[in-house]
């Protein structure tokens, strides 16, 4: 009995931290980290566009310099954000209101 409610237990604590690690993997987290980014490169002065430029290239630069030297989905979501919000391409993400 003591070894079922183990069982039951360790199951529903991954289950737990599954829900949690995938949560904080979210890309509408690493969007919202992105617009953070941009609004405090507003405040020393850049433009929008500039900054959404610039934090492109750097994603870009960090997957060139990685292993498999590609972009993972949450990558992709956020840099055809960042090319709408610099206006390099006329597509951008839906929003959810």
């Amino acid at each position: 009995m003591i070894a079922l409610g183990v069982g039951v237990a360790t199951g529903l604590s991954a289950m737990a931290l599954l829900r949690i690690w995938r949560g904080n993997k979210s890309s509408e987290l690493e969007l919202n980290a992105d617009l953070a980014a941009i609004a405090i490169d507003q405040h020393w002065g850049y433009s929008e566009t500039e900054a959404a430029e610039h934090l492109l290239s750097a994603i870009e630069a960090i997957a060139g310099m990685q292993k498999n030297g590609s972009l993972d989905f949450n990558e992709l979501i956020r840099c055809q954000n960042l090319r709408a919000m610099a206006n390099l391409s006329p597509v951008g993400i839906a929003k959810n209101n």
